[in-house]
C-alpha cells in the first residue's frame, strides 16, 4: 500500500438505534482528490470524522498506509484537517498558527519557520507570516487553515466543507487553488461538500453517499454521463426523466419505448431486460432543440427561455410534461421565442436508462 491510501472495510456507525454509516466499503488511492459528497444528514460527514479519529465505528476497520487505526487516537494517525470554522488560535499571527503542529512535535524552532515560510509561500502568503489572523480575510483565513495542516506533511488531508462559508467568487477562486496545491504536494485529499460543483472542479473521483451508503463511485465525467441510479442522476446535475418501457437491443445500446408519446428511442443502460420498466435520464445540456413541428423528436412548445451569459436556458412543454434545455450560443436557436413549436431530440450515447423506481 502506497502513502496516503486509505481503506475504510466495512465501516458501521451507530448512535443508538440511528445507523448513520451502513457497511461502507472504500478504498482512497494514494495522491487523489476523492471528495464525499452528498445531501445533509446522509452520513458523509460521520465517514469523515471516523477516519479522522473523532469517531469510533460501532464495526469494521479504518487502514491508513496499510496500517489499521480504527483504535488509534487522532493524534497518532498521519492526518492533517481543515474544518469550515477553521478554528484558528486568535492570539496568534499567521506564522504563530503555521507553527503550532511542528512546535507540538518539538520541532527546532527555525526548521519551524522555514518549513512554514515555505508553505506559506505555496498557498500564496508569502510576508504575511507577523500578521494578525484578525487582519485576515475569509479567503486569507482559509489559506492560513490550509498551510497549517499541511506543514506537518500529513499522509492524509481531511477538509470537511472548508468553503462553505466563502462567497461565490472566492469560493471558486479556491477551489482552483486547492486542486493546484493538491497537484504539487501529492498528498491524498479527502473533501466533503454537498455542493456538486466544488466535487466535479476539483475531484479525481466521487463518492456519492445517500443513506449512509455510497451509491456511486467514479471519476466526475462518468457520474455525470453515467449515474448508476435516479437519485445520483438527480443529485448530480439536473436532469430531465422520461418514463419508458425496453423494447429491445441495438448493439451496445437498449431500444426504449416511451410513455410520453410510445416513440422507440435508444438509450445506455446496465443489466436491463426486455419488458422492464425505466426512467430514461438525458441531461439538459446534451438536448437539442429544431424549430417547427415535423420530423424526429418529441413534439413541444418553447414556454420560457432565459439569457444565463454564456448561453440560453429553455423550458419546453409537452402534453405530460415539461423539459429542461441548456443551450450554448448557437446561431441555429437564435431565433426560438416563447410560444415557438419545436422538436426535442438527444442522442442515444446522451441519456440513460435506469431502472424505474418503485412507487
Amino acid at each position: 500500500m502506497s502513502s496516503g491510501e486509505v481503506q475504510v472495510d466495512s465501516v458501521v456507525k451507530k448512535y443508538g438505534k440511528v445507523e448513520a454509516v451502513r457497511g461502507v466499503d472504500l478504498e482512497i488511492r494514494g495522491s487523489e482528490f476523492l471528495t464525499l459528497l452528498g445531501p445533509s444528514g446522509c452520513g458523509k460527514t460521520t465517514l469523515l470524522r471516523m477516519i479522522a479519529g473523532f469517531e469510533a465505528p460501532t464495526s469494521g476497520r479504518i487502514l491508513i498506509d496499510g496500517k489499521d487505526v480504527t483504535r488509534i487516537p487522532t493524534y497518532r494517525r498521519p492526518i492533517g484537517m481543515v474544518l469550515q470554522n477553521l478554528a484558528l488560535f486568535p492570539h496568534m499571527n499567521v506564522q504563530e498558527n503555521v507553527t503550532f503542529g511542528l512546535t507540538i512535535r518539538k520541532e527546532p524552532l527555525d526548521q519551524a519557520k522555514r518549513k512554514a515560510s515555505a508553505v506559506l509561500d505555496m498557498v500564496g502568503l508569502a510576508g504575511y507570516e507577523d500578521r494578525p489572523v484578525h487582519q485576515l480575510s475569509g479567503g486569507q483565513r482559509q489559506r492560513v487553515a490550509l498551510a497549517r495542516s499541511l506543514v506537518t506533511e500529513p499522509s492524509v488531508l481531511l477538509l470537511d466543507e472548508p468553503l462553505g462559508a466563502l462567497d461565490l467568487k472566492l469560493r471558486q477562486q479556491l477551489q482552483d487553488e486547492l486542486k493546484r496545491i493538491q497537484r504539487r504536494v501529492g498528498t491524498t485529499f479527502v473533501f466533503v461538500t454537498h455542493d456538486q460543483e466544488e466535487a466535479m472542479t476539483m475531484s479525481d473521483r466521487i463518492a456519492v453517499v445517500s443513506n449512509g451508503r455510497i451509491e456511486q463511485l467514479g471519476r466526475p465525467q462518468d457520474i455525470y454521463d453515467n449515474p448508476t441510479s435516479l437519485f445520483v442522476a438527480n443529485f448530480v446535475g439536473d436532469t430531465n426523466v422520461f418514463p419508458a418501457s425496453v423494447v429491445g437491443t441495438e448493439g451496445a445500446l437498449f431500444k426504449v419505448r416511451l410513455d410520453i408519446d410510445g416513440q422507440v428511442l435508444d438509450a445506455k443502460g446496465q443489466g436491463l431486460s426486455i419488458g422492464e420498466k425505466v426512467d430514461v435520464m438525458v441531461r439538459p445540456d446534451y438536448v437539442k432543440l429544431v424549430p417547427g413541428d415535423g420530423g424526429a423528436g418529441l413534439k413541444g412548445t418553447v414556454a420560457e427561455r432565459t439569457f444565463t451569459g454564456t448561453g440560453n436556458r429553455y423550458l419546453v412543454s409537452t402534453e405530460t410534461q415539461e423539459i429542461k434545455v441548456r443551450a450554448a450560443h448557437h446561431p441555429e436557436d437564435a431565433g426560438l421565442v416563447p410560444g415557438q413549436d419545436v422538436r426535442v431530440t438527444w442522442q442515444g450515447n446522451d441519456c440513460v436508462a435506469l431502472p424505474a423506481q418503485q412507487t
